[in-house]
Order: C-alpha cells, then structure tokens, then sequence
C-alpha cells in the first residue's frame, strides 16, 4: 500500500517509500499505543 501512495502521491517526483510508510505508521503506532495504555 505504501508503494501505491508513494506513486500516487507526487507522479512526477519519487517519494521514499520510507517516508510514506512513517507518515501512515505513525499514527497508528501511537493509537495502539494510547489504547493499551488504558
């Protein structure tokens, strides 16, 4: 899925695929994060 938005995103320009994996990580990272927390 990362690939596809990496390609998606910007058509002319190559993104990381490290990059978007972060961005679309993160946030899921830290929601797991909050609700085991509780």
């Amino acid at each position: 899925m990362a690939d596809v938005v990496a390609r998606l995103a910007l058509a002319s320009a190559e993104l990381p695929i490290g990059v978007v994996t972060a961005t679309l990580g993160a946030p899921v990272f830290i929601w797991l994060l909050l609700k085991s927390a509780r």
